[in-house]
């Protein structure tokens, strides 16, 4: 097929027009987010202390169904409902209930307490102040009333940030339950400092005794601004626990080593990048083998300027010196990306190159799983690992492109699950496309 050189070099300007044009836009952004701030921030801070003048003026509603029993487990549910409580949530309260657990449910939204006269043991429905670490500490005071939480085998947290998968939840929950940790997290986070997520994690009786427990919930200020309830909240309660507790006995289940181990073989490696994230909205690494390659290929070839301009993809070159462009290679696996470079070379690859490459892989694939939120980052593959949750704002926070949603529906067996995920999750779309003012300028600096 002939190939018209204007038509390429035409096509390279647009490519590289276009990314300058975003480029800009995103510098433009930045500035303009840069120089709101302090104004966004007073407009978030003076909601906070509005909102937080009127919960004084509203007295949590306490309902409770059944009596709790010395030593019985207890699982505190943090919502956002109104009228008709999600249809996952109340399949995790019936899972709950068949293992014996005390269900606590605060709710910041409004509901009939009779809905959960069957489910939980007791219902608060509190003011919509504090966001979930708000629910938190007020189900944990009412907990702690009559040593209810004191005696508690276990005690577990979670909000309805997340979606509970209903076939892997009963299995994952059962794992928790076994498990020697103190403190047991689904994710975890190295952002800024390391921490376990708080949507979901399981607490042993000597942890939940521990006066850094104790200490923390007596101390916590509610608030309604997301960074502070991350920093003040999420962190600073992980960095708590870990001293009340001895060492090695807090973590994550679905921990980047877990994960790691998982991901040993090379068929396991070739999925784990093939459920990598594909949008690009996020700061956070990205990777596929077509990256891993041209990473590969330039540290180890002398000569590889056509690499970068392919973007990852190589073609064979004909006799007379031009790229043949009816055999483009498609990079899914390890083997396929072997093949290409057997192709590019005419050369097979040793064993001790081949291992090589693996190892780069794998090197490049933890760095990227570590990258940003793990629940963000890796959730297609946690999922695949057996992890019943799935944080519900992967698109609403740029950490989701559709693709990556729709791969992610594929992958879940129960169809009623991927019906209810599907609406919940396109039901916000990215928030710097669609928020507007000071809205979007709060979105951007992770305050709303």
């Amino acid at each position: 097929m002939a190939i018209n050189p204007f038509d390429k070099i035409y096509k390279e300007e647009q490519v590289i027009l276009s990314k300058e044009t975003r480029s800009r836009n995103s510098l433009i952004r930045r500035v303009i987010s840069e120089l709101s701030f302090p104004s966004v921030y007073a407009v978030v801070r003076f909601q906070d202390l509005s909102q937080r003048v009127k919960s004084l003026f509203h007295k949590s509603v306490i309902t409770e169904f059944t009596s709790y029993r010395s030593g019985q487990k207890i699982a505190l549910v943090a919502i956002w409902e109104y009228e008709v409580p999600r249809e996952d949530i109340l399949i995790l309260l019936q899972i709950l209930k068949e293992k014996d657990f005390y269900v606590c449910v605060v709710n910041t939204g409004k509901i009939k307490s009779e809905i959960f006269s069957d489910m939980a043991s007791v219902y608060i429905q509190r003011f919509n102040y504090g966001r979930d670490f708000g629910s938190y500490q007020e189900g944990i005071q009412y907990l702690q009333r009559g040593n209810k939480l004191a005696q508690a085998d276990k005690f577990l947290l979670c909000n309805d940030s997340i979606y509970f998968l209903s076939d892997l939840m009963p299995p994952a929950l059962e794992e928790f339950l076994v498990s020697d940790y103190d403190v047991l997290g689904a994710t975890e986070n190295f952002e800024i400092v390391p921490h376990i997520g708080s949507f979901f994690f399981l607490m042993t009786n000597r942890a939940v005794n521990s006066k850094e427990f104790k200490s923390f919930w007596k101390k916590f200020k509610k608030t309604d601004i997301r960074l502070k309830n991350i920093k003040y909240g999420e962190m600073r309660l992980s960095e708590k626990l870990r001293r009340g507790i001895p060492e090695g006995k807090m973590g994550a289940y679905w921990s980047l080593s877990f994960l790691s181990e998982k991901c040993d073989t090379e068929e396991s490696l070739s999925q784990a990048i093939r459920l990598s994230n594909r949008g690009h909205i996020t700061g956070w690494k990205k990777l596929s083998w077509q990256f891993v390659l041209k990473a590969f290929l330039t540290e180890r070839v002398l000569f590889s300027s056509d690499l970068s301009r392919n973007q990852g993809i190589i073609l064979q070159e004909t006799a007379a010196g031009e790229p043949n462009t009816s055999t483009p290679e498609l990079i899914l696996s390890h083997q396929d990306a072997v093949t290409v470079i057997a192709k590019q070379f005419n050369k097979e690859l040793s064993s001790d190159s081949q291992t090589d490459l693996i190892l780069k892989a794998k090197g490049l694939w933890v760095s990227t799983a570590a990258s940003g939120s793990q629940i963000h980052q890796n959730n297609n593959l946690l999922v695949s690992l057996g992890c019943p949750i799935v944080k519900l704002d992967l698109i609403y926070r740029g950490a989701f492109s559709y693709e990556d949603a729709e791969i992610m529906f594929d992958q879940i067996k129960n169809k009623d699950d991927v019906y209810r995920l599907r609406r919940l999750l396109y039901s916000r779309a990215y928030g710097a496309d669609t928020l507007r003012g000071w809205r979007r300028s709060g979105f951007e600096k992770g305050l709303i």
